[in-house]
């Protein structure tokens, strides 16, 4: 008797010879947010605001930063050791004697690394642009962030980035976040793209551009 490799066929009486139908295998629900990082999150429900804010939380919560305790709020580097392009991106912007904290929102929602993690939600088209440049939620980014919504998840960083100040316990974090402007709402313009940056969280180099997105 042959053996039968792959495509296999069957072959009921009469000699016709049907393909065998293999259903393809269920996607997890939450196999999408597995793929997201906290920074992707924070862009997809929140923006490039949010994806600013998610940085400072971070680098907060394990003290990399320090926030004064009172208006008008100074972030102070403790320690230059970024986890990912958006938290290198915040530390390159403070020097010694520390920086306003609008300023250091500000100019790291308009970085490189903020840029590509939108480019990266269109890659993944949970992000749409208009030829002009705009870019918001897909259906499917739509239905993520409902997804994100109703699952929580013990990563602090991860919970801010997806419902922004209301996951942030009282403080001075907190406090300091409250008294900023609304994050903008979707549709963002998205800003063009910008110098090459040094990715320290890969050894390489990124920026806007990268990875074919086409913007």
């Amino acid at each position: 008797m042959r053996g039968v490799g792959l495509g296999l066929l069957s072959q009921p009486r009469g000699g016709i010879k049907r393909p065998i139908e293999r259903r393809a295998s269920p996607i997890r629900k939450d196999a999408m947010a597995a793929k997201l990082d906290a920074y992707e999150i924070s862009y997809l429900c929140g923006g490039p605001e949010r994806v600013a804010r998610a940085a400072l939380v971070a680098l907060c919560a394990d003290g990399r930063v320090q926030l004064s305790d009172e208006a008008p709020y100074r972030v102070v580097k403790v320690r230059r050791e970024g986890h990912h392009r958006v938290e290198t991106a915040v530390l390159d912007k403070i020097p010694s004697s520390g920086l306003p904290l609008k300023l250091v929102l500000r100019t790291t929602a308009d970085s490189p690394a903020v840029r590509r993690c939108a480019e990266t939600l269109l890659e993944k088209k949970l992000l749409r642009r208009s030829f002009r440049g705009w870019v918001g939620p897909s259906r499917a980014g739509e239905e993520e962030r409902g997804r994100l919504a109703e699952t929580p998840t013990d990563e602090a960083v991860k919970q801010f980035a997806a419902e922004g100040i209301t996951a942030l316990p009282e403080g001075p974090l907190h406090d300091a976040l409250a008294a900023l402007p609304p994050e903008p709402e979707f549709p963002i313009k998205l800003p063009k793209a910008k110098e090459t940056f040094y990715d320290s969280t890969t050894g390489g180099s990124g920026g806007a551009g990268v990875g074919g997105s086409g913007l």
